[in-house]
């Protein structure tokens, strides 16, 4: 589904990401793990769009992504969160939601169609209050964000990036910030999304949920690819152990 070919970014005489190249298959849960300057973030953001690579091809569905606007991945089928929550503070969590359809009512030229608001409004309500269903925040669509604890809005913003129906989901460090019971619930949350058929990426420092959610990872280290495979793999190779974590334990530990 999405693969990055060669994919190299310098800023400067820094070479932040050199010849990545990874493969995400359709229906998994994907982790991109590393130690903090590893490149994870400047790789999240060449596939996002933020960042156009120096040399090198992201491609979805086999086409190239190069060249597109971030604004204009959505079409594509690509959502994606923040590990800074990016909310509107000044508007109910039902309409932070449908904020994430606001691409649609771009393209259906609502200003100019007579009727067309009301139209949009009430063919959307039911991918909110689906998406909310999910997320287990249906009694908060009428709260401010305000007033709401951070792993609830941790899943607001979620419910956003999810109700385009994306088919791929990139998820900038969702654990950050959460407690170990918050942690869980999210866990049990990616594997409702999952199982609704949606492809994930996720960039996480939360040793505890990449092993538990992920069906491969992929480890950076300075830039470049130094091991993938499935969690069990990741775990026990001495290059991982060694240059990410330096535990033989990988840094899981039991949740209290």
């Amino acid at each position: 589904m999405l693969e990055t070919r060669n994919v190299t970014v310098r800023f400067g005489g820094l070479t932040a990401v050199k010849d990545m190249s990874m493969k995400v298959a359709p229906g998994t849960i994907h982790s991109l793990i590393g130690p903090n300057g590893a490149g994870k973030t400047t790789l999240f953001n060449v596939i996002s769009r933020i960042i156009e690579p120096t040399s090198g091809e992201v491609l979805f569905d086999g086409a190239s992504l190069n060249g597109i606007p971030s604004e204009k991945v959505v079409y594509r089928g690509i959502s994606r969160t923040f590990q800074n929550l990016q909310l509107f503070r000044n508007t109910t969590v039902y309409e932070n939601i449908l904020s994430g359809l606001i691409h649609e009512y771009r393209s259906r030229e609502i200003p100019f169609l007579p009727g067309a608001g009301r139209r949009f409004t009430e063919g959307t309500r039911d991918r909110v209050l689906e998406v909310a269903e999910m997320m287990g925040i249906k009694d908060r669509l009428n709260s401010m964000p305000q007033s709401l604890p951070y792993g609830i809005l941790k899943r607001v913003e979620l419910a956003r990036a999810l109700v385009s129906a994306p088919r791929l989901l990139l998820l900038d460090e969702p654990a950050a910030g959460l407690n170990n019971d918050e942690t869980r619930e999210m866990d049990q949350v990616f594997r409702k999304v999952k199982a609704a058929g949606v492809t994930m990426l996720l960039v996480e420092h939360d040793m505890n949920m990449v092993m538990e959610v992920s069906d491969m990872i992929t480890v950076m280290n300075f830039g470049e690819k130094v091991a993938e495979g499935p969690p069990a793999m990741i775990a026990s190779d001495p290059k991982v152990i060694a240059v990410y974590l330096g535990k033989s334990d990988m840094g899981v530990r039991k949740r209290a």
